[in-house]
């Protein structure tokens, strides 16, 4: 299945779905101001519904093209019909924790890479977001406003900071791998006698929120700290340390989101933001206790 959808993602194709996410970037922009503009001041919004609702966006005009093809071969009835199908299946397979192959879960990690906990860091990190918003900024003048896939994918902050939000908060909690053949993995300790052997059929997890907050691994592992990932420093990782896997269609969707929110909105906390950060109980996803609540304003 993976191999049948896998030409839908490559750079070729993602490069024509810029456009597509900043329409739908946008469109959130316009709304979040306007809701301010309304108030007069800073508004309080629950990142979680926000990002959720940008990525089905995203997703209804990049898998489906439903804006731009508006569909007139269909009749409004049958256009509504796949419309709610398709968004009735995210919404049931993000709540039980649902996964097949498919196109549907392909487009849906999109939502799982950390939008929600991009922000929610920014905002705990204000001289973090403040470099990045000048990245953007220079990145947004040089380009005279036109933003294209080999422009996100040159901002180098922008790059530290995203994989310093999939560091402390990986699109999975684990992996799992089913081992193919047999495979000795020496003695486990230096009191046991016999070799630890996996069999062929053995199912492997690999802990990747463990292993990526492990202090022999990543020194002050709950810090974040974009500085991990520099040219100067990012050769101290060790390999198979860091797994934060997501598809290029996720992560460009993530700097994309981040883009536009920081060159024109400020995040910061509000009296119901997580602080500390904790997670829920109540989630087998990643979902921070109270939930993602942060301050917008307009950025001067």
């Amino acid at each position: 299945m993976r191999s049948t959808l896998s030409p839908a993602f490559t750079s070729s194709k993602i490069r024509l779905m810029v456009p597509f996410m900043e329409e739908a970037g946008n469109q959130m922009i316009a709304a979040l101001m306007k809701k301010t503009a309304e108030t007069g001041g800073p508004i309080q919004v629950e990142c979680k519904d926000l990002t959720s609702r940008y990525a089905n966006d995203v997703i209804a005009s990049c898998a489906f093209g439903l804006k731009r093809l508006k569909l007139t071969l269909f009749s409004k009835d049958t256009t509504n019909f796949f419309i709610s199908l398709v968004l009735d299946t995210m919404k049931n397979r993000e709540e039980n924790n649902i996964i097949r192959p498919d196109m549907i879960h392909l487009l849906m990690e999109a939502k799982k890479v950390g939008m929600s906990f991009a922000l929610h860091e920014l905002a705990l990190h204000p001289e973090v977001q403040e470099r990045l918003a000048q990245e953007i900024k220079d990145t947004h003048e040089r380009s005279k406003g036109k933003l294209d896939f080999n422009l996100i994918q040159n901002m180098q902050y922008m790059d530290m900071v995203v994989s310093e939000v999939l560091r402390l908060w990986p699109p999975g909690i684990s992996l799992d791998r089913l081992c193919c053949k047999d495979y000795n993995m020496g003695k486990p300790n230096k009191y046991e006698n016999r070799d630890f052997i996996l069999r062929k059929g053995d199912l492997v997890a690999i802990p990747m929120f463990s292993i990526h907050r492990d202090a022999k691994y990543f020194p002050d592992p709950e810090k974040f700290d974009p500085e991990r990932f520099s040219d100067e420093n990012k050769h101290l990782i060790k390999s198979m340390t860091y797994m934060p896997f997501g598809s290029r269609f996720a992560l460009l969707e993530l700097k994309m989101l981040i883009y536009q929110i920081i060159l024109h909105m400020e995040v910061s906390p509000c009296e119901k933001t997580c602080i500390p950060s904790k997670l829920s109980v109540e989630s087998v996803n990643l979902r921070l206790v109270g939930d993602h609540w942060l301050n917008f304003k307009i950025r001067q």
